[in-house]
This record gives C-alpha cells, sequence and structure tokens, in this order.
C-alpha cells in the first residue's frame, strides 16, 4: 500500500534570472514549480504568492520604478505590479496569478510557459525592457503532493488531500440516495445524520393456540423500548376471542407502561381490533402470551401486528447510517487496486477522485477514505482522514462537539462485511505520533475547496 515516495525540493525553484551588463540591475523570478492544480487553487484564493520578483539597485540612483508582468500561458491573463527600489537596494515583490481552473484541471500533465515582462528607466533615463519565458509544469488534475522541502525543512501539505473529498458529486449523492433504501438506514428514517432518532422495527405474526394451550412470541425490548400492537384477526370457538397478556421472564404485566400486574390476568380476553402499548422499564425478554387454557375443545388463531421505537445512542445512530453507506459501495463490486504512480517530482501521489473509483469499481487506501468521507460529508456527518505511516482510514465523528470517532478499513469492503471493517477509536489511537488526523471540516474552514 504505496503512500509516500520520497522528499525533493519541488517550490520556489529559480525559473529566470536576469543580470544588465552596464548598470547591474538583476531581477530574479521564482515561482511554484511544479503546479499541483489543488494546492494551486487554494493558494489563490486565499490571496497567497505564487509567483516572486526580486529586483535589485546596485547603482547610484535613488530610486528607479519597475512595471512587472507575469501570466501563466492559455490559463491567465496578464497580472501587473509596480514597485520602486531605491539605490544599492533589493526589493521583493509578490504576486497572485488568478488564472482559469477550469482549463488548469482539464490537463492530463502538462508544460505551460510563464511569461514575464519588466519595464523599467535606467540610470541614464533610458527606457528598458526585460522579457523571458521559461516552463512551469502543471501536474495532472489527480497528482497530490503530500509534502515538500524547503530550505531544509519538510513542509507537510497532507491538508491537502480535503480537496479529494468531494460532497457534491453526482456520484457520490447517487450512493446516498441508494444507501437511504437500505435496510439499515430506513430502520431510522432514512439517512439523517447528526439527528436524534428512534429505530423503528415492524411485524407481522400468525399464531394459533390448542385447546387447554398457550401459545407465546418473544420480542427483546430495551429500556425505553415503545411497543405498540393491534391485534387484527381472532378466530375459533363461539366467540371468536382468546385470553391475552404480557410477561418478562419472572413475572406477569399489565400494557400499563411496564407496572406489574396484581394478579393473573386471565379476564383480559380480547377480539379483533384490540390494540395494546407498552413501555420497556429494563432491558429484556418479553413474551405476549396468547391463552386458549379455557377452552376445551376449540383451537384458536390470532394475527396481530406490532411496532417497536428502541431508542439509540448517538454512535449507534452514526454507525447505522455508515453501515447502509459501507453496504451500498460493496454492492458496487469494489476491489483494491492500488493505481497510484504519479510522475510528480517530490512526495507525490495520484489519487482518485470518488468518481473515478466508482466508476472503476477499486482503489487503494487512500482511494476509498476520500470516498468515504465524500459520502459522510454529504450527509452532514464530520470527516476524518486518518494517516499511519504508509496506509490511510477514513474516521468519523460518533456525534457533534465530541472527540470520540471510529474508523472504517476501507480496503474491506470488497470482501469482507461491516463488523471486520470497522476500528474502535482506541485502536486507532494507539499510532500515537504516527498518526495524523486530517479534519475535512476544518480543512474547509482554511479555504480548502473540493476539487472542480
Amino acid at each position: 500500500m504505496k503512500f509516500f515516495s520520497g522528499v525533493r525540493k519541488i517550490i520556489s525553484q529559480i525559473v529566470s534570472k536576469k543580470e544588465s551588463k552596464k548598470d547591474k540591475i538583476t531581477i530574479e523570478i521564482r515561482c511554484m514549480n511544479p503546479i499541483a492544480p489543488a494546492q494551486y487553487e487554494y493558494l489563490v484564493e486565499n490571496q497567497i504568492a505564487t509567483v516572486e520578483i526580486t529586483v535589485s539597485n546596485p547603482g547610484p540612483r535613488d530610486i528607479i520604478d519597475f512595471q512587472i508582468q507575469v501570466r501563466l500561458q492559455d490559463v491567465s491573463d496578464w497580472c501587473s505590479k509596480t514597485c520602486a527600489a531605491k539605490g544599492n537596494e533589493t526589493t521583493v515583490v509578490k504576486m497572485i496569478i488568478p488564472c482559469s481552473f477550469e482549463k488548469l484541471y482539464n490537463f492530463e500533465e502538462k508544460n505551460l510557459n510563464l511569461d514575464i515582462h519588466c519595464a523599467y528607466t535606467d540610470f541614464k533615463n533610458k527606457k528598458c525592457e526585460f522579457n523571458d519565458s521559461r516552463l512551469i509544469k502543471v501536474l495532472a488534475r489527480d497528482d497530490m503532493v503530500w509534502a515538500f522541502e524547503q530550505a531544509g525543512e519538510i513542509q507537510d501539505l497532507s491538508n491537502f488531500i480535503a480537496a479529494w473529498v468531494t460532497p457534491r458529486d453526482p456520484d457520490v449523492q447517487k450512493v446516498i440516495h441508494s444507501a437511504a433504501e437500505h435496510v439499515e438506514a430506513k430502520s431510522i428514517g432514512g439517512i439523517v445524520g447528526y439527528q436524534e432518532v428512534k429505530r423503528r422495527s415492524a411485524a407481522t405474526k400468525s399464531l394459533s393456540a390448542l385447546p387447554n394451550q398457550k401459545t407465546i412470541h418473544k420480542v427483546h425490548l430495551r429500556n425505553g423500548a415503545l411497543l405498540v400492537g393491534l391485534i387484527k384477526n381472532v378466530t375459533g370457538g363461539a366467540n371468536n376471542d382468546i385470553n391475552f397478556y404480557l410477561m418478562n421472564s419472572y413475572e406477569f404485566l399489565s400494557f400499563n407502561k411496564g407496572l406489574k400486574s396484581n394478579s393473573y390476568l386471565k379476564g383480559l380476553r380480547i377480539l379483533d381490533g384490540y390494540r395494546f402499548d407498552f413501555l420497556s422499564t429494563e432491558e429484556n425478554d418479553y413474551y405476549l402470551v396468547f391463552d386458549n387454557s379455557f377452552s376445551t375443545f376449540a383451537r384458536k388463531s390470532v394475527i396481530f401486528e406490532y411496532q417497536v421505537e428502541t431508542p439509540l445512542s448517538h454512535q449507534e445512530i452514526v454507525k447505522l447510517q455508515v453501515k447502509a453507506i459501507y453496504e451500498t459501495i460493496k454492492q458496487y463490486g469494489m476491489n483494491y487496486v492500488d493505481a497510484s504512480i504519479s510522475f510528480a517530482p517530490g512526495c507525490s501521489q495520484r489519487v482518485q477522485r470518488p468518481c473515478d473509483t466508482i466508476k472503476y469499481k477499486g482503489g487503494n487506501c487512500i482511494d476509498g477514505s476520500v470516498l468515504f468521507a465524500s459520502c459522510f460529508e454529504a450527509i452532514g456527518l464530520e470527516p476524518f482522514i486518518a494517516i499511519t505511516g504508509n496506509h490511510a482510514l477514513v474516521g468519523v465523528k460518533t456525534w457533534q462537539n465530541t472527540n470520540r470517532y471510529f474508523f472504517i478499513e476501507t480496503t474491506c469492503v470488497g470482501s469482507f462485511d461491516f463488523t471486520k471493517a470497522i476500528i474502535s477509536h482506541e485502536d486507532v489511537f494507539r499510532y500515537g505520533q504516527d498518526l495524523k488526523l486530517i479534519d475535512i471540516k476544518n480543512a474547509r474552514t482554511r479555504g480548502i475547496k473540493p476539487l472542480g
């Protein structure tokens, strides 16, 4: 599961330097090279310079005014800035080159010209011009640069993986809507994000009780669960009725919010249309008893239906939705495929967009992680990408305003069920300093947007 491939200096390279033979005026251009589209968009939108021009005035003249223009071929217009350099001083001008990101993202990998034009008046009041053009490599849209070396230090860019988390992608939305049809999601009313909900289940049963015998249906209820039911049909004997009562494992109960009954409820003779409800005060097995002991000859048949509303913990609400998404993606027939080779220099890797992982039905650990993170963000959950050495997992907060998570090993989706893919909060945090959590919500507030 290749994740990192070494570190090299990839940015702040000198791409152009010009020195006048007579007046020794120097112009030096530094620019991000190569350009990784996801990082470049972030820099531009957050007004962080992508080009740095250094002009030096070694002569006696007090001030020289410079007019500087730069552009990136085919994807930007000319950008202009003026500066002044005093005698025997150096001035640094930082510039931003806005560009058409739609065009930038369309390149597989391409070299573009960085065009530079500088005009100034020399010591003899002669107008001078400096023009130069150098190649800048634009990386493929899916090239993720994880880190670079600058001034002998490693600069971490791993937060930019949040750009690959694309919740509004149409293919991601299809996954979400399909997941809403999954039985786990339907049990809580659909895809609900961090909303408080109860789990609902329903059943219709048909039972028979022989003369002088009972028939029993068992229901397991949590503390606080509500059981609501309807006797739809009772047949047999002269009156089409039967005795009906509720028990737990050790005593009779009444249908009055779980209170104990003082006597055996022989008198609760029911007919069609009888409605019952029971609120559990403890987790236990409960028994719906249909008692035909009073009948000597007649066999009784009962058809009834019931619903159970079960309170859930926050983690259970989230886990049911995550399971629905996991099982939906599993149905796509996903396989583990490591096609992460990148021709970008430095610590880089090709990362598939979620739509491509769905299209090709496979990917590696980081491909799967950004796909699941996209689905989680799309439904209002708070996802994380967990990087542990040379591997990646996806995590999700168990609820808002908590520091508890659980994690999914996304490479399991092709071969294992959901229970095998879950990794606990404690197991992941055992990695200690080797664990890096990338908070997608935090990345958004810092201006890292989904890939265009």
